[in-house]
């Protein structure tokens, strides 16, 4: 749905079900969030950005754009590093291990991920 005066943001409509009982409109909604608001950014699954979303350089920036919206990170060697491990599709590991960073990097590297993830960003 558009924005209009009742709902200034929009919305839209990933999916609609029906359901016959309790049970049956618990394991809908399960399923519904399972497949449209993952809890995180999957460890094991390849990832890559979104085929909607465009890249591009800004200053210093490097901008994820899509959906009227931009992800910024910095223009840095790890970070065009991760860029080309989310084009090519990898999981997070092997993007991470694409760094020869510390391990103590890691959180952070998840972190930056699964905030793209969560934003649509990645797919």
């Amino acid at each position: 749905m558009l924005p209009d005066e009742s709902r200034p943001c929009g919305y839209r409509v990933l999916e609609t079900v029906s359901f016959d009982n309790a049970g049956d409109y618990r394991e809908k909604l399960e399923s519904l969030f399972r497949r449209h608001a993952p809890a995180g950014l999957p460890r094991d699954k390849s990832i890559r950005i979104h085929p909607e979303v465009k890249v591009r350089k800004d200053a210093d920036r490097i901008l994820l754009a899509g959906d009227g919206a931009a992800f910024r990170i910095p223009d840095n060697r790890w970070n065009e590093a991760i860029l080309k491990g989310l084009a090519d599709g990898a999981c997070f590991a092997e993007i991470f291990q694409s760094l020869d960073l510390s391990e103590k990097f890691e959180p952070d590297v998840y972190a930056m991920l699964d905030k793209m993830f969560r934003s649509g960003y990645l797919v």
